[in-house]
C-alpha cells in the first residue's frame, strides 16, 4: 500500500513520510480557525459591543469598560497576525508563546470583564 513512503527516525519514534504533511496541514488549519476568531472577537471588542456587558447604572465605568476593550480589541489583533504567521512558519517555540500570550491575555481579559459586571 505504501510503497514510496520513507521512513525516518526522530528521537523516540519512527514517523512515516506521509505523515509529516497530514500533520502540517492540521496545523494550518488550526492556526487559521484560531486567527478568524481572533479577528471576530477583536472586531467584537472594537466596535464597541462588548459593552453590553457591563452595567449601565455606572458611565464612568462603561467609558474606562471601552478604552480597555478597545486595548484588548487591539491586542487581539496583533495575536491574530502572529496566529496567520504560525501557518506559513512552523516553528514549536514561537507557536508555545503566540498560544500562551493568546491565552494569557484571554484570561486576563476575563477577570477584567468579571471586575466590570
Amino acid at each position: 500500500l505504501f510503497t514510496n513512503t520513507k521512513y525516518y527516525r526522530t528521537k523516540k519514534t519512527t514517523h512515516c513520510s506521509w505523515q509529516k504533511g497530514k500533520t502540517s496541514m492540521l496545523l494550518k488549519i488550526l492556526f487559521g480557525i484560531f486567527a478568524v476568531l481572533l479577528f471576530f472577537m477583536s472586531f467584537f471588542l472594537i466596535s464597541g459591543k462588548a459593552t453590553v456587558f457591563t452595567s449601565i447604572a455606572h458611565i464612568e465605568k462603561k467609558k474606562i469598560a471601552q478604552k480597555l476593550f478597545f486595548s484588548f480589541g487591539v491586542l487581539f489583533i496583533l495575536l491574530a497576525f502572529a496566529s496567520i504567521t504560525l501557518i506559513f512558519y512552523h516553528s514549536i517555540w514561537l507557536s508555545f508563546s503566540v498560544l500562551g500570550m493568546a491565552s494569557f491575555s484571554i484570561l486576563i481579559f476575563i477577570f477584567i470583564l468579571s471586575s466590570f459586571m
